[in-house]
């Protein structure tokens, strides 16, 4: 099941290095979530997420876009969570 968010984040080049960009999840699970963000990205691009979800420590995920859509002023991404990412807190309130 998606829960509703509004946890902002930083995106990642899939070396965890050079931030590329800023967002915000609109919804997630713990397998994956929505995400919205000015930065065009590319499906199947592998990306690292930096979430700092209140009262938490950061969370450093990695996942890939599975799909995308163009807004007006933003873009929106399917972002599929890899194995090995610690996303099952997220979902959590």
């Amino acid at each position: 099941p998606r829960t509703r968010s509004d946890l902002p984040l930083d995106i990642y080049d899939s070396n965890g290095r050079a931030v590329v960009g800023e967002g915000r999840f609109v919804n997630l699970s713990t397998l994956g979530g929505r995400m919205g963000t000015r930065k065009p990205l590319k499906k199947s691009t592998a990306i690292r997420l930096q979430v700092v979800p209140a009262g938490k420590p950061a969370l450093d995920l990695s996942g890939k876009v599975v799909w995308t859509r163009r807004k007006v002023a933003e873009f929106e991404y399917g972002i599929q969570f890899s194995p090995d990412s610690p996303a099952s807190s997220l979902g959590r309130r």
